[in-house]
């Protein structure tokens, strides 16, 4: 028996000791990424059952690691020190799980027939709703509406509606008097009560020319339309448009003919707050090996550029101060194109995903999973990290920081020895403002309402007092950026729905602006009708790029 005990002691101790070494040698060791330049801020560990489950993907959002493994499990992990936030079960494990959508507020994920949105700071499932088909790819998310692809060809778009919080002291103080403690306390105050109305959504509903094949691209939102664009596995790209006037349509817009499928997530360059009628622009790309550049507003065709091979992984629009649009192939090479003319400002081979980038270097990963350091200006190449041990590369384009991930669980953040503040790429989107039901805010002391008393008889002759107070004045909300009301209680804004950016009134937004509060279009107005017909601009006369794609509207 003691000899039995024995050996059952030293298998354990082999199986633990055998687990630290697999899990260690996924790591990169800090000698080891001190010799390319680079330094690891910090590693973490997702909640992975190895012996069931593994790590499917890793999506970055706004500063914030989303880790969804094919146990349909969600874990959320801070991009900056690797803090784990919270970790939600969204289903069951025997169904399929999407890939998520996230905004500022809501990750929205499909779990088998189950459509879940869920705070995104805390984790918490905050609606659910059953879908009418399964879906094709995974959803995008706004700030009023879930958007779901689905098998039979339908995209649809599923209503939701925030519940008004009674405001609290805090939120009648003015933005600019509120110290840094009141101002994080009010934060998580009100991420924590958030709450979605329950019941039967509604939901808008439009055919597609073809199945989707990926999520969803929200790129312009206001309280009265937004305007979604989404890819088909006939080589369609389609942009809709829904409004509340519409009811339960959607408007498609105009349609870009490519001759093969799109199987990857298009790009979207917001338009420039400082261009008065400025267009964003989306960027998206074929298995036929051709990127388009398509101007958002009308459906022209700006530009193509010819890789030489499909192309399977999302073009990246890196800025702030130049702007580019990096794209790779499947049979290997990066190209590095002007952003507004596509021209070609250099090419590197081998790579095959954009991981990220700093000022003087980019970082691309290959078939095998290693990671390659690139010249920036030239795309000459510097070096190669064997980091083959962490085949989840996680496209950054908001900063300099390179993330990964093993199939275990493991995660791992990188960035360059001189760089210990990191480089902003991309601005995140401001939080929408709050929509407080005005019947609930608190009186200010000694402003209540007097109780009614009898009216004292008085002689026919005397004239009648006038009743003092005349009721309850109405309360201040300051004039800063802060929270709003309209008049008669209802929030600002139309639809009574304010978002984002600091707009409050009819103007709208882009989705990942150039900065905070850049607003699209500048009038406020929402987008001019389609064109009938968009004529192609033509491409460039070397090399030879064939006929030009057809824009249909």
């Amino acid at each position: 028996m003691r000899h039995f005990m024995l050996v059952v002691a030293l298998v354990v101790g082999w199986v633990v000791a055998g687990g630290q070494a697999a899990r260690g040698d996924e790591l990169i060791a800090e000698t080891e990424a001190a010799r390319y330049g680079l330094t690891r801020p910090w590693f973490a560990q997702a909640q992975v059952d190895a012996a069931r489950g593994k790590v499917q993907t890793v999506i970055l959002d706004s500063g914030v690691l989303f880790v969804q493994t094919d146990q349909a499990t969600i874990q959320a992990f801070d991009a900056d020190s690797g803090t784990p936030l919270w970790t939600t079960q969204v289903g069951s494990r025997d169904f399929l799980t999407t890939t998520p959508g996230v905004n500022q507020r809501l990750l929205a994920i499909v779990n088998g027939l189950d459509l879940c949105l869920l705070n995104r700071h805390d984790g918490k499932i905050l609606w659910r709703t059953k879908l009418e088909s399964a879906p094709s790819a995974g959803p995008a998310v706004s700030q009023q509406r879930v958007w779901v692809p689905l098998a039979n060809g339908l995209v649809v778009a599923y209503r939701f509606k925030p519940v008004k919080r009674a405001p609290t002291s805090l939120d009648l103080i003015k933005p600019e008097a509120l110290t840094a403690e009141q101002r994080a306390a009010g934060d998580k105050e009100r991420r924590e009560s958030f709450r979605l109305e329950q019941g039967t959504p509604e939901v808008a509903r439009c055919h597609s020319p073809g199945r989707a094949t990926v999520r969803p691209l929200v790129t312009f939102e206001s309280s009265a339309e937004e305007f979604v664009a989404w890819s088909t596995e006939k080589g369609y790209l389609c942009m809709a448009r829904v409004s509340r006037t519409m009811g339960t349509g959607i408007e498609l817009r105009y349609r870009l003919q490519t001759d093969a499928p799109i199987v990857c997530e298009p790009a979207y360059l917001p338009p420039d707050p400082a261009v008065t009628g400025d267009s964003g622009v989306i960027y998206a790309a074929s298995q036929d090996g051709f990127i388009h550049a398509i101007q958002e507003k009308t459906g022209k065709h700006l530009w193509r550029f010819p890789t030489g091979s499909p192309v399977a992984e999302s073009p990246v629009v890196l800025g702030p101060k130049y702007l580019y649009v990096l794209v790779t192939n499947q049979f290997g090479g990066m190209f590095c194109l002007d952003a507004k003319t596509g021209d070609q400002v250099w090419w590197s081979p081998e790579v095959t995903q954009f991981v990220a980038a700093s000022g003087q270097r980019v970082y691309a990963a290959d078939t095998l999973g290693r990671l390659h350091v690139l010249s920036a200006p030239t795309g000459s190449p510097l070096a190669v990290l064997p980091t083959e041990s962490l085949p989840l590369k996680v496209a950054n384009a908001e900063s300099d920081r390179i993330f990964m991930a093993g199939k275990t669980g493991t995660l791992l953040c990188l960035h360059e020895v001189e760089l210990s503040q990191k480089v902003i790429r991309r601005q995140a989107a401001d939080e929408p403002e709050e929509v407080f039901d005005a019947k609930l805010l608190p009186k200010a002391a000694g402003q209540e309402k007097p109780a009614e008393q009898p009216a004292a008889k008085t002689p026919p002759s005397a004239p009648r007092s006038a009743p003092s107070g005349g009721g309850s004045p109405r309360p201040s909300t300051g004039k800063g950026g802060g929270k709003k009301l309209a008049k008669g209680g209802g929030p600002a804004g139309a639809g009574g729905y304010p978002l984002s950016g600091g707009t409050t009134g009819k103007g709208g937004r882009s989705r990942g602006g150039r900065g905070a509060g850049a607003g699209y279009p500048p009038s406020g107005g929402g987008m001019p009708p389609p064109p009938a017909m968009i004529p192609p601009a033509g491409g460039r006369a070397k090399p030879p790029r064939g006929a030009a794609p057809r824009v249909e509207s």
